[in-house]
């Protein structure tokens, strides 16, 4: 599936709709962006295991701490939220 997508007037992308029905995406899936030199990113989905270490070993609070602040912030709230409603 090939789409074209542009930034908008804040530099923000938005994965469209299709895109997201297609990848079979879910409210609040978590993604790792890359960026290569030559300027290509890749975006692939990121499931946390059971023992809170990303796919690629990298720890939770470590890739939450890679977050720019505002993000970061949500992020946690986030998993807190949803960390509550599992110990009900």
């Amino acid at each position: 599936m090939r789409v074209y997508i542009a930034t908008d007037a804040r530099s923000r992308l938005t994965i469209p709709e299709a895109v997201r029905r297609n990848g079979k995406f879910k409210p609040n899936t978590l993604f790792e962006l890359n960026i290569k030199p030559d300027r290509s990113i890749t975006l692939r989905e990121v499931k946390v295991c059971n023992n809170c270490v990303a796919g690629n070993g990298v720890s939770l609070s470590e890739m939450v701490m890679h977050y720019p602040e505002s993000e970061r912030n949500k992020a946690l709230a986030t998993l807190s939220l949803d960390y509550a409603k599992r110990c009900k």
